[in-house]
């Protein structure tokens, strides 16, 4: 369990470290835990955003802003259940995109249920 949360937060960081990088912005702070949902060991990957920021939802329409997307490194330590998991998100219409527009802001929590290999 130990080498499956080692290898999820290395992951995680280089994912962040690469955003950082790439801009002088630095408005969502990303972090990553293992939790026992209902029995299930389950990932859940917290993002706590800046004041005046927001995230988009993973499920957007194809007209819309491009799709929060998160990914998880191929190992032999554990199998993936499912989909990502996210709360309900804040919707409105977007008139540039015509179509509604899915969005976190504050905090947001996303949760993969994961099997342990």
């Amino acid at each position: 369990m130990r080498y499956l949360l080692s290898t999820l937060l290395l992951a995680l960081v280089c994912a962040n470290s690469s955003f950082a990088q790439s801009s002088l912005l630095s408005p969502v702070d990303w972090s990553a835990k293992i939790v026992s949902l209902k029995g299930t060991p389950t990932v859940q990957i917290t993002a706590k955003l800046q004041a005046g920021w927001h995230i988009f939802s993973q499920y957007q329409s194809s007209a819309g802003p491009t799709a929060t997307s998160i990914q998880f490194v191929n190992s032999a330590a554990y199998q993936l259940l499912g989909k990502t998991s996210e709360p309900v998100s804040i919707t409105y219409y977007e008139k540039l995109f015509k179509t509604d527009v899915k969005y976190f802001e504050n905090e947001v929590q996303f949760q993969q249920k994961i099997t342990p290999q």
